[in-house]
């Protein structure tokens, strides 16, 4: 396959000279809108626009790069520092995103269902081509020693009818993917990567109105996250082996866990202004600074960390270990600021950059090891010309007990034109924001939350992936990849 190579250096020639210099107001000096470590270039490899390269996926040691090419039916498969093509492997129509199992032997691929047609050449099975054409919702898998797809699985069935299979994760530490169907069903089944057999829907959140986007997992927390879009929101579940037992939401204890930060979700020792404040509804105001304290009695009974014998005995339904608990649920539509529990110093939204804390129809989610996640807000259908926020938030023990209250934010700041996906280099020294709205790559320093620089992109940036070198980039309406170097 030819491939054009057209190269790029600095804001000047990304046509993103205003963009650096609002972020030169973050305490920025760059005068390449790089990462501060001498001047890099912006390499464009244009591979056709029919071929639409849409997810990405890097191999264990990054040295191979694979691309879904969905207008094209195939997965190509590069070397990074080259950008040479070492492989090129049919599957069946249109492929969207990619993941590896946990050794990177295999490599699973979403597709397309309304391509998938009788009808249509590509709907032949890639890896045996007696059997009946592939119609439906399908994930294949490709056997990375032999560079072929060796099965293709069809995810959908009679309890879970999942259409147009999206996101792909892997639970690592149970050893299972997960699948999200495009936003409009947001239906979200999984498949053993033991064996590719297909174990059914998640039984929580799984309702008509909860409209899954995509999924994270922290395997020391044994939680999952799963990002709702329509709902600005995102509902935390318990990581189970979906083989033996049930899923269940993440529960907490509104009287001991919980963020001290605005006006409402506090838990017991907070500071409070009236009884709203409390998980408890108690704010006891006989304290010369009033304090969220417990209360167990009378209309607050079966409040979050009341006792219980049975779930009715609680207004959440679920009761715990003879205690009241509430479901973990993020709400991202309105924004908290942050308070240093050592310095007890806190910070308004305005103070962080948030001018207008408002986190609409979230897109990206990117969770970090230090206990945060950024969540990128796409905006409403008014907001296209309008900076829209990247926010920080706080998932230790405090910030992950919500009850759809406003998130507590670390580090939150008004970013870009119609930010969609995160990535991060394995060393969690950066965090990448593909900002569509623009065509440009935010870089952001993990540790602080701040912005560090910024590199111009294809036209309708798709997907985004970033080894210790290099950062990826893929436009399907451009027909390109955009690789940049980190150092």
């Amino acid at each position: 396959m030819r491939i054009i190579q057209r190269f790029k250096t600095g804001c000047r020639a990304a046509g993103i000279a205003p963009f650096c210099l609002l972020l030169a107001l973050c305490a920025i000096a760059c005068s390449s809108c790089g990462t501060g470590k001498g001047k890099v270039e912006n390499a464009d490899y244009i591979v056709g626009a029919n071929r639409a390269p849409w997810g990405m996926a890097l191999n264990e040691d990054a040295s191979l790069l694979y691309i879904a090419n969905n207008g094209y039916n195939t997965v190509e498969v590069y070397n990074t520092e080259t950008m040479a093509t070492v492989a090129s492997i049919r599957v069946i129509c249109g492929p969207r995103y990619l993941a590896f199992n946990r050794d990177f032997s295999k490599l699973y691929v979403t597709h397309d269902t309304d391509t998938m047609l009788e009808s249509n050449a590509c709907a032949v099975s890639s890896y045996d081509p007696s059997e009946v054409s592939r119609v439906g919702s399908y994930v294949s898998v490709i056997d990375i020693a032999q560079m072929k797809v060796v099965n293709e699985i069809n995810v959908s069935t009679e309890a879970t009818q999942i259409s147009n299979p999206r996101n792909i994760t892997l639970d690592t530490l149970n050893n299972i993917f997960y699948v999200v169907s495009q936003t409009t069903t947001g239906v979200v089944t999984t498949i053993d990567a033991d064996n590719d057999e297909v174990l059914g829907g998640m039984s929580v959140y799984s309702s008509s109105s909860n409209k899954a986007y995509k999924i994270e997992f922290d395997p020391e927390k044994g939680v999952g996250y799963m990002l709702e879009p329509a709902n600005n929101r995102i509902n935390v579940f318990n990581a189970v082996d979906f083989r033996e037992d049930n899923h269940s939401a993440y529960a907490f204890n509104g009287q001991t866990q919980g963020y001290c930060a605005g006006t409402s979700g506090n838990k017991n020792s907070c500071a409070c202004s009236a009884n709203g404040n409390c998980h408890s509804g108690f704010c006891d105001m006989s304290y010369v600074l009033p304090i969220c304290a417990a209360a167990c009695s009378g209309s607050t009974a079966n409040r979050s960390g009341c006792p219980c014998s049975q779930n009715s005995n609680c207004s959440s339904g679920m009761c715990q270990n003879d205690v009241c608990v509430t479901p973990s649920i993020i709400g991202l539509a309105s924004v908290r600021g942050y308070c240093d529990t050592d310095t007890g110093i806190c910070s308004t939204p305005a103070q962080m950059g948030m001018t207008s804390p408002t986190c609409r129809d979230p897109r990206g989610m990117l969770l970090m090891s230090d206990d945060t996640m950024y969540v990128s807000c796409y905006g409403t259908s008014a907001g296209s010309s309008t900076l829209q926020p990247l926010l920080r938030i706080i998932l230790d023990e405090d910030g992950i007990a919500s009850s759809n209250t406003a998130v507590a934010t670390k580090q939150s700041f008004l970013s870009c034109l119609r930010p969609t996906a995160l990535a991060k280099d394995p060393s969690e020294e950066y965090v990448f924001l593909l900002c569509s709205g623009n065509a440009t790559t935010m870089i952001i320093d993990a540790a602080s939350g701040s912005p560090v620089g910024s590199f111009s992109v294809p036209a309708n940036p798709t997907h985004i992936v970033a080894s210790d070198k290099y950062v990826f980039v893929t436009s399907a309406a451009s027909g390109a990849i955009h690789r940049h170097p980190l150092r």
